[in-house]
């Protein structure tokens, strides 16, 4: 009922989904600003199509949440990945996580 008063008001649906996976980060990385250590992690997001809030836990603790944007990829993706840029310090800034099983990565920041 509340969908069809919505979309006859002109509002677009956007489905929501929710997921999470462990993920292994074997570097050190910066995302939005927060240090991520190496390490095993819980990544978690909530959704609406292409915009989520991307959640990292470690050990039961939450250590930093941002903004991302799943991107739509031609291939399936075989195992888990991240993309990051080293910056001139040695620093490396997470851009994007691949899942194993996938065809679309979380991409942060400017490039999203």
């Amino acid at each position: 009922m509340a969908h069809q008063s919505l979309v006859s008001r002109g509002f677009k649906a956007r489905s929501y989904e929710r997921g999470s996976r462990t993920f292994t980060f074997l570097s050190r990385l910066t995302v939005n600003g927060t240090h991520m250590p190496v390490g095993n992690f819980v990544i978690s997001w909530e959704s609406y199509i292409p915009d989520a809030i991307v959640k990292f836990e470690k050990d039961g603790s939450v250590l930093g949440t941002t903004e991302g944007k799943w991107v739509r990829r031609g291939v399936k993706y075989a195992d888990d990945a991240v993309v990051y840029r080293k910056n001139s310090d040695g620093s490396r800034t997470l851009l994007e996580i691949r899942f194993a099983g996938m065809s679309q990565a979380l991409v942060f920041g400017k490039s999203s």
